[in-house]
């Protein structure tokens, strides 16, 4: 009795798989390209910009440096680890708010192929709310700084970014020279 019953769905379970969309992100890193193209290594660096496409926006993002940078006066890293800081201007060139959590779609690569995560800061340069609650007008622009938690003696290789905290389907890379 079940064998009739699964044959008999087994062609609508197909039929369901096959109308499934797949899912993907595009690396984006052509410097200014306007968001066109794909590659799987980093070719923009530090401080040029790249035109990002956002599920509903469209963004000109700029790295302008990587250093590393303190913490307030309670801030401290976790052991075997350092601040490292992201200074990030973002331009709104869609049509539409952007509104989001900058950090969320943020990733500093390190040369051993691990992915450092933004962390919080209550005080230095990057401190503030423009990591976690940004919010930019059509043609309007803010700029701000995105803290990381990095391993002590990580040699940082790459940022990597994206609009939808980190859902759109592009994402930027950039090449950290240090």
């Amino acid at each position: 009795m079940k064998r009739p019953i699964l044959l008999l769905l087994l062609p609508l379970i197909a039929f369901v798989l096959m109308g499934q969309e797949s899912c993907s992100t595009e690396t984006v890193d052509d410097p200014d390209s306007g968001g066109e193209g794909k590659s799987k290594s980093p070719k923009a660096r530090i401080g040029q910009t790249v035109t990002l496409k956002g599920t509903d926006t469209k963004m000109r993002v700029t790295p302008l440096s990587v250093k590393p940078v303190s913490g307030g006066e309670l801030d401290t890293p976790a052991s075997g680890k350092r601040y490292v800081g992201v200074k990030l201007r973002l331009r709104n060139v869609g049509e539409t708010t952007y509104d989001d959590a900058p950090s969320n779609g943020a990733k500093l690569l390190t040369r051993s192929g691990e992915q450092a995560d933004p962390t919080i800061v209550t005080g230095g340069p990057c401190a503030g709310s423009f990591d976690s609650d940004t919010t930019i007008s059509a043609g309007g622009s803010r700029q701000g700084c995105l803290p990381f938690e990095v391993p002590k003696g990580a040699k940082l290789v790459g940022f990597q970014f994206g609009l939808d905290s980190g859902f759109g389907p592009q994402t930027g890379e950039w090449r950290v020279k240090r």
